[in-house]
């Protein structure tokens, strides 16, 4: 496998895993409980997602896309839905990022440091990240997304 190949492999992962399909908790929520037809519903989400990221991969490839807005012109027929869906992407990131900052000051508070400290240092964390363009971002998901997955398997098991 190349380089760039695990670069987008794992910059997807980490989009689904860090929107939360595939942490533990929604794992427990949506499939565990229901025994065969649980684990039946986690092949279809996971063979959704693949088919969804092979359909993306594919459009871009195929078509001058340097962006998803390049993307939602391509597959959206109308101004005003791209405009739309434009906005709503931007709720769902500025949202995410408002939990992920709550997240990262819970973190270090449980390990004894203040709560504003954590969510001061994540920010900055970011915007360190956004500063290097997309390829410090890419870098970072070939580092955390590996160790999130590892992380993700040992606890299903040790739920088990």
């Amino acid at each position: 496998m190349s380089k760039n190949t695990f670069a987008v492999a794992m910059t997807y992962c980490g989009a689904v895993i860090g929107a939360g399909f595939a942490t533990g908790r929604e794992v427990v929520d949506f499939f565990s409980g229901y025994g065969n037809r649980g684990l039946a519903g986690v092949g279809l989400a996971t063979l959704m997602f693949v088919w969804v990221g092979v359909v993306i991969l594919d459009v871009a490839q195929r078509n001058p896309v340097y962006s998803y807005l390049d993307l939602l012109n391509y597959v959206l027929p109308w101004k005003w839905l791209v405009s739309l869906t434009d906005l709503i992407f931007l709720a769902t990131l500025l949202t995410g990022v408002g939990v992920m900052t709550a997240a990262g000051g819970t973190v270090l508070k449980s390990w004894g440091l203040h709560y504003s400290i954590g969510c001061a240092g994540f920010l900055l964390l970011c915007i360190l990240l956004l500063r290097t363009g997309g390829k410090g971002f890419v870098k970072a998901n070939c580092w955390l997304v590996p160790g999130m997955a590892v992380a993700i398997v040992i606890l299903c098991i040790a739920q088990v």
